[in-house]
């Protein structure tokens, strides 16, 4: 198991999934599952390894569930993730094969999603050292949290929060994490805090830059959530 921990490890942070689709109600570009199974495709045979996908129709009233299992195996051991999408059987303009096929699309995706860690960004770090680095793309700000889906979304962010969190313990042997840092962002960190603490294990807190450097005058949290920006900038070869 060990082994195939370290070619998921890699993949994980080597896969390239485009997103090839676009919604132009939306006007943004999304991936589906067909992106990350090409962008897996180049470390099939370099790390010798599988990924099959599975379904499971799980009968529940009033809305049935689609489950899906994304795997990634060695042919000796096997690591598993998966998801679980709710048909929705109102859905208007769609017969019940394309309700069914629609839930499907969205779990086949989410499971491959888990398993390489693909969507949406959180940094896990021990002693000094980056494991697993993980983009969410949910938006916090204060807008969005402020809107009628925050609730939705938060419960979002916070399931795959979590994973990332297991996969880190679980998988990764890093023993559990305990404390989670939020870069601070105005209006935002304190009320995400908050919520994070009354649904995590591991409690929140903000990350202080004036704890951390000395410049001479204190940074507030707009000019610490801007000097954060500008770093991270540099770090990516962005500046």
């Amino acid at each position: 198991m060990k082994e195939l921990t370290k070619k998921l490890a890699d993949v994980q942070t080597k896969l390239k999934a485009k997103k090839s689709s676009y919604n132009s109600f939306g006007k943004y570009y999304f991936r589906k599952a067909e992106d990350i199974l090409e962008g897996v495709k180049p470390f099939l045979l370099q790390h010798n390894i599988s990924v099959t996908i599975s379904e499971e129709l799980i009968a529940t009233d009033p809305v049935p569930m689609i489950k899906s299992t994304a795997t990634i195996s060695d042919g000796t051991d096997a690591i598993h993730a998966t998801a679980v999408v709710g048909v929705d059987m109102q859905q208007k303009g769609m017969q019940t094969a394309q309700q069914f096929g629609a839930a499907s699309t969205y779990a086949k995706k989410y499971a491959l999603g888990n398993l390489f860690l693909i969507d949406d960004t959180e940094d896990l770090m021990r002693d000094g050292t980056l494991y697993l680095c993980r983009s969410l793309n949910t938006k916090i700000d204060q807008a969005s949290m402020a809107s009628s889906d925050w609730a939705f979304n938060f419960e979002r962010f916070l399931v795959e929060l979590q994973r990332s969190l297991d996969f880190f313990e679980n998988q990764m042997g890093q023993g559990q994490v305990m404390q989670l840092l939020l870069a601070p962002v105005p209006g935002v960190t304190n009320q995400l805090i908050e919520q994070l603490n009354l649904n995590l294990v591991a409690q929140a807190s903000a990350l202080n830059l004036n704890e951390l450097w000395n410049t001479g005058s204190l940074l507030s949290a707009r000019d610490q959530h801007e000097v954060l920006f500008a770093a991270g900038a540099v770090l990516d070869g962005d500046a």
